[in-house]
């Protein structure tokens, strides 16, 4: 789905008052549906997500600080204004609403506010994960500060997290996959058209102008180590995954044991890098297993540090933490970090507010304790009912698109239904909160707190190797703007934070509510049983439940999607000059890539209708003049299009397209009503329109 954030008042009584009366009293200025933003001019059967988002298009400049705008901002800028109030409270003494780590909070939100004290410190503090590098004589070394450095969050070589066991989805084991290149992803190195070439350019010049102001090099020093560092992460991108290679979780499963990695990429001390991490167990046993994501890199990863001197591989190293740590060194090295990958990657016009960058920190650091604040004061029990209530007559209704799909054989619906019935779902915040008992904090450096918490998330992400799988775990802060659904636990899940208008209003009807919200629990529960969720079992387990018939069905299913979204092309519009590019691939939407969220999208439509329709069955004929004249069905509709009105920079559209498994907004509302017949009926569109076109997708 997405991301995002509300108010508060500090004296108690007005506190009080404000969310005693109705903790949604604050959504009413944000209905689900909004009519005003329509644009007549357009047909409806023409182009559905300009017809329903036209207005709020036209009138919606993109913040100077951001490199996209939703409608669903909204919901960020309430909750970022509650929080930042809640903050302040806390790093001026007031504990209100009293949670166990308001103090912490407050301390780190102090740190992080008092930027003259970061600069002051920030070559100190750039010294200190300097010498981590400096004291390097051997590759044993080497692999020990790849653990260090990476325990306090410097991306570097690869990425190393744990994960349930994708073959025993009741143990967690380690997980190695390809990373350590600076651009977003490894199609970025190989682009030889024009404009990937001057971007090349552009990020070779970025690392040389870290480098000097880094004041650890010559200006000779530093270009001699600018050409080696963007050479050596160039080979890395080389040996990684394309998007498309990561798409089949089976392809991504390689479970083997210590022993079997070292043979695989010897060049690299494991058994230092693993004892480091006090992974010594699994150095010693010839039994244990970790996932090797990425067989390929690993192999190529051996060949690279084989054929690079230590001293060359210092200077990766040392770019690694200068890129990494830039805000915390000096002003200019974080003007050079933000002008190349904000303004020049996704054309950010200027850095949002300290006040924001701080509340995206204490998100990263302390979101789990922060969320719980979040909860005391903006969320109620009765928006939890609903939407737990609507969850449950959407997985009915999914229960029933199974049993009465003619494509599925007996021994795959048996299949399905088992991971129905057992599917968990979490609505608004889990029963428990993060312990951040052993995490310190200092009001005065936010540098060590940073690092401070890198290293305890760290910690307790290895620690859960020794540990039963905690299924009451969120991997989201309960104040976020988005869902998820997770197949090793067969669970969807949606934080409180995403419970808000204008995607949720319990003010407004059942047909806006359904369309919005709805479509996203239908989404996340398709998720579960599209081209990658499909692979799981009801327990959680990477296996095949399906017969081949219904498998080769599916597929033939999906390549219609496919096929479909890789027709569309994003174009500038916001510079008429810059010409159509249907004839280069870069600008065209990755049906392959995209096809799991195209999938959800197509199947949480429908069953959010369909859900609807059960209970209100005549909602295509029920015009009233509370819809202003549009029946319940077209609201429906409406509301979904409407949940995903935005602006983006091209900047921002154009990496999507390269790097994001999610379709823009227009495509995702566009190519999803084209394919349903129910939208034709709704606004009576001829067969043939674009939004009716005689060839049909259906997956579920």
């Amino acid at each position: 789905m997405l991301k995002r954030i509300f108010i508060f008042f500090i004296i108690f009584i007005y506190f009080h008052d404000l969310f005693a009366k109705t903790k949604y009293n604050l959504q009413t200025p944000f209905p689900v549906v909004d009519l005003e933003l329509i644009d007549n001019n357009i047909s409806a059967c023409d182009d559905f997500y300009k017809f329903s988002c036209g207005k709020w298009i036209n009138k919606t400049k993109i913040p100077d600080d951001e490199t996209s705008w939703y409608r669903f901002s909204e919901i960020d800028l309430k909750t970022e204004k509650l929080l930042t109030q809640i903050l302040t409270n806390y790093k001026n003494g007031n504990y209100t609403p009293k949670i166990k780590y308001a103090k912490k909070l407050g301390d780190l939100y102090n740190s992080c506010m008092d930027t003259d004290q970061i600069y002051k410190d920030g070559f100190k503090n750039l010294n200190f994960l300097i010498s981590k590098i400096e004291s390097i004589n051997s590759s044993k070394d080497f692999a020990n500060a790849t653990a260090e450095l990476q325990r306090l969050g410097v991306d570097v070589l690869f990425a190393f997290f744990t994960e349930q066991d994708n073959t025993d989805a009741t143990k967690i084991q380690p997980y190695l996959t390809a990373s350590g290149i600076g651009m977003p992803e490894k199609k970025y190195y190989e682009d030889t058209t024009p404009s990937g070439v001057e971007l090349i350019q552009k990020y070779k010049l970025h690392m040389l102008n870290s480098l000097k102001l880094s004041k650890l090099f010559t200006d000779n020093e530093a270009e001699k180590a600018a050409d080696f560092i963007f050479e050596f992460e160039t080979k890395l991108a080389s040996y990684s995954l394309s998007l498309e290679d990561q798409i089949d979780p089976n392809a991504l499963n390689n479970q083997r044991t210590f022993s079997e990695l070292v043979n695989l990429s010897p060049t690299f001390q494991w058994d230092a890098f693993f004892n480091k991490l006090g992974l010594n167990s699994f150095t010693k046993s010839k039994t244990k297993k970790l996932n090797i994501m990425d067989l390929h890199f690993f192999e190529g990863l051996n060949i690279i540090l084989k054929n690079t001197s230590l001293n060359d591989l210092k200077y990766y190293l040392v770019w690694k933490v200068i890129s990494t740590n830039a805000t915390f060194i000096s002003k200019e090295l974080y003007n050079e970090h933000f002008n190349f990958f904000n303004k020049i990657l996704y054309g950010q016009k200027s850095e949002p507010e300290r006040s924001k960058k701080c509340l995206m920190n204490v998100n990263l650091l302390l979101g789990d304790a922060l969320g719980e604040a979040f909860i005391k004061v903006a969320f109620g029990e009765e928006q939890k009912k609903y939407v737990s209530d609507l969850s449950q007559q959407i997985i009915k209704e999914m229960r029933e698109v199974v049993a009465n799909s003619d494509w599925i054989d007996s021994e795959t619906q048996l299949g399905a239904e088992k991971k129905l019935i057992t599917l968990s779902k979490k609505i608004g915040y889990p029963n428990k909160f993060t312990n951040y008992d052993n995490l310190q904090i200092k009001s005065t450096s936010f540098f060590e707190n940073y690092i401070n918490g890198h290293a305890f998330s760290y910690d307790q992400m290895v620690q859960r190797i020794a540990r039963p799988v905690d299924r009451s775990r969120w991997d989201m802060n309960p104040h976020e703007n988005n869902a998820y659904y997770n197949p090793s636990l067969n669970e969807i899940v949606f934080p409180a934070g995403t419970l808000q208008s204008p995607l949720f209003n319990l003010l407004s009807s059942d047909a806006a509510n359904i369309g919005a919200t709805g479509s996203v629990i239908g989404h996340e529960l398709t998720h579960g049983f599209d081209n990658q969720g499909r692979e799981y079992d009801e327990n959680g387990n990477l296996q095949n439940w399906w017969s081949p018939t219904v498998e080769f069905e599916f597929k033939k299913k999906s390549q219609c999607l496919i096929d479909q979204y890789n027709k569309y092309t994003i174009v500038d519009n916001q510079d008429p000059n810059v010409p159509k590019q249907e004839d280069n691939p870069k600008f065209h939407i990755n049906g392959e890539v995209t096809l799991g969220e195209n999938i959800a999208d197509l199947g949480g439509l429908k069953l959010a209708l369909n859900t609807y329709l059960k209970s209100n069955p005549n909602a295509f004929d029920d015009i009233s003049e509370i819809n202003h004249g549009y029946s319940n069905a077209q609201i429906l509709f409406i509301s979904y299009a409407q949940s995903w009105c935005s602006k983006s920079t091209f900047e921002s559209l154009l990496n999507q397209v390269i790097i994001d498994e999610h379709s823009p907004s227009e495509f995702r509302v566009n190519g999803v009503v084209s394919n349903m017949p129910e939208f034709a009926k709704a606004f009576n569109c001829k067969s043939g329109q674009k939004m009716n076109p005689e060839n049909k997708c259906s997956v579920w």
